[in-house]
């Protein structure tokens, strides 16, 4: 969006930014890790229900 807006003029020079968000990366490598323990959690808990 940036790049169009210094294309067509309306910005008069184009500086690009390319910071890092470390809170949003944080919280989806912690959804992915809570996904996978839970994912292995309902697998034991199934084959713990299988037992008599």
């Amino acid at each position: 969006m940036i790049y169009v807006l210094y294309r067509i003029g309306d910005i008069k020079f184009l500086l690009l930014n390319y910071n890092l968000d470390v809170g949003t990366i944080a919280g989806g490598v912690f959804l992915m890790a809570l996904k996978f323990v839970l994912e292995h959690a309902i697998l034991l808990q199934s084959e713990n229900d299988l037992t008599i």
